[in-house]
């Protein structure tokens, strides 16, 4: 449910916001700040997949070593709907539509991988503290909670909008957190969250952010 990372003793870490299909934007972002994948990491807010024009794109960013993402509700969507049938309709409704352009082993191929490889939560340690990645919002005021989550924990993670619109205590056992799933058009801190969906897909503002300086 949680992936540990340790420090990046050679490079910079990088967090990048809800994608939605928008790899190019992305490959572009990563030339702007010359990124180098033999030392450079980046974490992805999740939601890879939807909206946009290259889905697959970006989930072929999963092969790469430097590249790590959390589960996004979107990206829930793509491997129940793939693996196994579930919610398709509501898929489509959703930005799915992209599916029916490409091979079902393709795509199940890739949903496999989402699946061995994207977790609900991801913690970075970085010279400043650990920081905390997951899609929408902790699950609970305890970053430990991360680690184990309960069903109704996850979902919270996937889909609520509560800490953004109303919360503003700071989540204990993290010195900071990233998340995606609301769009603003521009980045949100509540308490010691910060919140970086700054709609790349309708506005082409894709919000990266190094998390590791000293």
């Amino acid at each position: 449910m949680n992936k540990h990372f340790e420090i990046n003793e050679e490079g910079r870490d990088f967090v990048v916001g809800d994608l939605h299909g928008c790899k190019a934007l992305f490959l572009n972002s990563l030339k702007d700040i010359n990124f180098n994948g033999e030392i450079d990491r980046v974490f992805s807010v999740g939601d890879l997949v939807d909206r946009g024009a290259d889905s697959m794109g970006c989930l072929e960013l999963l092969y790469k070593p430097w590249f790590h993402s959390v589960l996004g509700n979107h990206d829930r969507f793509f491997i129940e709907g793939i693996m196994y049938g579930r919610n398709l309709n509501l898929w489509d409704q959703n930005g799915g539509i992209w599916r029916h352009n490409f091979d079902p082993d393709d795509l199940f191929i890739l949903a496999d991988l989402a699946k061995r490889t994207m977790p609900m939560s991801i913690t970075v340690d970085t010279p400043r503290g650990r920081v905390g990645i997951c899609h929408a919002q902790p699950p609970t005021n305890n970053w430990n909670d991360t680690i184990n989550p309960s069903d109704e924990q996850i979902e919270t993670m996937l889909w609520s909008r509560n800490k953004i619109r109303n919360d503003c205590d700071k989540t204990k056992n993290i010195y900071m957190t990233y998340h995606g799933h609301t769009v603003s058009e521009t980045t949100q801190h509540r308490g010691n969250a910060v919140f970086i969906d700054t709609g790349a897909v309708f506005t082409g503002n894709l919000t990266m952010r190094r998390i590791n300086y000293k």
